[in-house]
């Protein structure tokens, strides 16, 4: 058995890193503060989210149940000025399925959504 293990550079102390969903579970290591999954989002949705002016990508944080957070992330949207469509949608959908991850992870009653900006690039967060 060879087991591989790929250095993240520049990655910081007590960030965990997952390739899949199951693997977003690595929140609960010891000395774990946040996860990041990584992953390539599909070609017409990152041209999509390109093609957004930066003063519309949305900057927010809530915190409110799991099942909430689908109906906030449109009204983010709509507020934002993000057009509705199927990219949207999108993001919408991405953005309610992490809230269920974290929920899984621990049947927590609220979660703390958040979508941050980094220079023009929109960040959808659901931290835990």
């Amino acid at each position: 058995m060879t087991l591989v293990r790929e250095i993240v550079k520049d990655a910081a102390i007590g960030v965990g890193v997952a390739e899949t969903p199951e693997g977003l579970s690595v929140i609960h290591n010891p000395g774990c503060a946040a996860a990041i999954w990584r992953r390539d989002p599909l070609a017409s949705f990152q041209s999509w989210i390109d093609g957004l002016r930066p003063e519309q990508l949305p900057k927010a944080r809530v915190i409110l149940r799991p099942e909430a957070v689908r109906d906030a992330v449109v009204e983010l949207c709509e507020a934002s000025g993000i057009p509705a469509g199927l990219e949207r949608d999108r993001l919408v959908d991405d953005v309610a399925a992490l809230a269920a991850i974290f929920y899984g992870f621990d049947a927590i009653k609220m979660v703390a959504a958040a979508f941050g900006r980094c220079g023009d690039k929109c960040l959808p967060q659901v931290p835990h």
